[in-house]
Parts: C-alpha cells; structure tokens; sequence
C-alpha cells in the first residue's frame, strides 16, 4: 500500500485540522496523487510522527485531520553537524539529501578562500531556502523526526563561533595528516559527544584557514593517507560517526 508523508508545523494533536502548506499540499496531491479520504503520515521535524486522514485535496491547498501520534522523540539526538565547503550545486544538493538520512543535524555551509562556488548575499539566501526544502523532502523519505538545522553560506569564523553555541566540538578533517588520529580513533573515546566535522575544499584550507581552526582549538582526524571528494568524506565521516554511537 502506498504511503502518503506530509510535514507541517504543528504539534500533531489528534482531533486538530491542519491546512498544509501550498509547496506541502502541491507536492502531497499533484506529485504524489492523493486523495481526498486517502490516510497520510505527518511530520512536524520537532520529534512527533502523526496519523492523519486527508480531507480535501485541491491543486495547491490541502487540509488533514490528525487521528493519532505514532512516534514522540522528547528531545533530539546529540548534535551531529557538518559544516562542508560549498561546492557545485548538483554534488552539494546530492551530499546535503543523503546526510540527512545519516543522521546530520544541521549542515553549515562555509565560503572558503579556496572554494569553487562564490553566492552574493540574495543568492546565498535562495539556495538555502532550496536546500531546506529538499532537507524537508530528504526528512520524510528516511522517515527522521528532527529536521536538521540548514544555515546559509558563511565565512569560517562565523561558522566556528555558531558551532560553538551549539556546544558541538569542531573536528576537521585533515588529507594525509601524519598527526591527525584516525577518525575512528577519535571518536572512539565519546561516541556520542556532540561533534561538527569540517570538510575543506578541492584545493584544501589555506594557511589563514589552518591558523583560524588552531586559534579555534578545533581538533583534527583522518581517513588515513586516502584523499577523499568532499562529498564522499561527509558521507565516510557520518557513516562512522553513527556506527560508533551507543543512543
């Protein structure tokens, strides 16, 4: 049977009517062809998880009635953040979706000296209003219930002093560092601290960058003498990250 996902800004109490809105109900009954009558899961991205029945379906309006929580989350996992460097739109789009479903909670896009990609600041806005869309697309297909954080591009200290409110610990991921431990390694002595790993551009961080991510304390890891894409690195990172963890 086909299953229909919504998400919604709501508290999802049952009995509660909820008009969608308009990118949620085009996307709900033109892209995925529901129907009045037809049952839905809804989401709000804040750890409830609803059933819901879909009372009227126009073209971009939908409204749902909520029948009952299926999941409550009272609190979001520990924080798992990466901050990669910007890259062309298609390969960060791609990284940005896949990890969501590793489990990242929030992704901060940094603007660095040596980055390929360069977004004056009504650019920089409307991609990461994109990317949030597709964050929330990339939530309910792998059926998570905190929706990540998307900021929009920064410089390195901005980015650094925001994961740093966080309380996350930076961790930059060094190539072929001979006095950088194994991720692994690292993570093995707090599995399940709050982390936000740094990935650098094609053409690496330059001295200035080194310099602000010592000033920073940020600590450093590596996969070893492998040089990975940074799409790639995000992926290993996150995948090891949460094999490791114990909640």
């Amino acid at each position: 049977m086909r299953i229909y996902r919504c998400f919604c800004d709501s508290e999802l109490q049952p009995g509660e009517t909820i008009e969608l809105p308009a990118p949620e109900a085009e996307h709900l009954v033109r892209v995925r062809r529901a129907s009045a009558g037809d049952d839905v899961v809804a989401i709000n991205g804040r750890g409830i998880e609803a059933q819901a029945r879909l009372l009227e379906a126009g073209k971009r309006s939908a409204r749902i009635e909520v029948i009952e929580r299926l999941r409550c989350e009272s609190s979001p996992p520990p924080a798992l953040e990466i901050a990669p460097s910007l890259t062309r739109t298609s390969a960060f789009e791609d990284m940005l979706q896949r990890s969501i479903e590793l489990g990242a909670t929030a992704i901060r896009p940094i603007v660095a000296d040596r980055g390929v990609v360069r977004l004056d600041e009504r650019k920089a806005h409307d991609r990461a209003e994109r990317w949030r869309r597709l964050a929330v697309e990339a939530l309910k297909q792998c059926e998570r219930l905190w929706l990540p954080e998307v900021a929009e591009p920064a410089e390195l200290d901005d980015t650094l002093a925001a994961v740093r409110s966080s309380g996350a610990e930076a961790v930059v991921l060094a190539e072929r560092s001979e006095k950088a431990p194994p991720l692994a390694d690292l993570l093995a002595e707090a599995p399940d601290r709050p982390r936000c790993f740094f990935f650098g551009p094609e053409g690496g961080w330059t001295d200035e960058e080194r310099a602000v991510f010592e000033e920073a304390r940020a600590c450093q890891a590596s996969f070893g003498r492998a040089i990975l894409r940074a799409e790639t690195a995000v992926m290993a990172a996150l995948a090891v990250a949460q094999a490791m963890r114990r909640d």
